[in-house]
């Protein structure tokens, strides 16, 4: 083979060479972009994913929020279709003051205007003596508490009063220090504002969500001084047995009805 021929076929070897190199950079080129575009795609599956996870907590809590409300209407209204009924009934047989009295049974049922009703959502058994001390406390300050729910698995991680209307906001503010002074500890008031204008939501209607935890602190015992521990014990006279009241949940907790019947 001639100088020429080796020159001509060096130069071909060359250009194919090249040839594969480009080939080479433009292959690894898309198999790059490729493994971007997948990568993007899978994090913008991830990104929609967590946003309508976080939709459908939200429609979850409307839907409660509802029929919760959607409950309460029903039993007032079969309350009301009760005591017209044996109005009626009693009218009819021409007893007035027993028409009356089931009249009044029936408004009695209902809650007041402007009277305030806190729902307590509560997480665990150990908070049902907090849920006890805190509605007879507020109770006593003109608050109507029916039977708290319990939801184990739902609920924020900090204690929280939720109100839905933005004019009862110091009302809420009010609750939450009520309640911190009663042992919930920090209350922080949320306002939901979904259901401002919704017309689904009673005004005066304030949830009490208590987190994971959140129980009444341990009552110290009683400590006596250091001089009457070492002292000699003497008897102590027996005095006059103490009367005691009834409990304070029956005294001021209105427990009527399960939270979901009385919204």
């Amino acid at each position: 083979m001639s100088a020429v021929d080796l020159a001509a076929h060096a130069e071909a070897l060359g250009r194919r060479s090249r040839l594969t190199g480009a080939v080479t950079l433009l292959g690894g080129a898309l198999m790059f972009g490729a493994i971007g575009a997948s990568a993007w795609g899978v994090y913008s599956l991830q990104t929609e994913t967590r946003r309508l996870e976080a939709q459908k907590a939200r429609l979850k809590a409307d839907i409660d929020a509802l029929t919760r409300t959607k409950s309460t209407l029903q039993s007032e209204l079969a309350t009301s279709q009760d005591s017209l009924a044996k109005a009626a009934t009693a009218l009819q047989a021409g007893d007035v003051p027993r028409a009356q009295q089931a009249i009044d049974t029936g408004q009695a049922a209902a809650p007041p205007a402007g009277v305030a009703r806190v729902f307590f959502q509560l997480r665990s058994d150990d908070q049902v003596p907090l849920y006890r001390s805190c509605g007879a406390v507020l109770a006593r300050a003109g608050y109507r508490v029916p039977n708290y729910e319990m939801l184990p698995n739902a609920g924020p991680r900090r204690s929280e009063i939720r109100y839905y209307h933005k004019a009862e906001a110091a009302r809420a503010a009010a609750l939450a220090r009520i309640l911190g002074s009663c042992g919930a500890g920090p209350m922080t008031p949320v306002y939901i504002r979904r259901f401002e204008n919704s017309g689904r939501v009673k005004p005066l209607v304030f949830e009490a969500w208590l987190a994971p935890g959140a129980t009444p602190p341990a009552e110290p015992g009683p400590q006596r001084p250091v001089q009457q521990q070492l002292a000699p014990q003497r008897p102590i006279q027996q005095g006059p047995p103490v009367q005691q009241g009834p409990p304070i949940q029956q005294q001021q907790i209105d427990a009527a009805a399960p939270v979901q019947s009385r919204r």
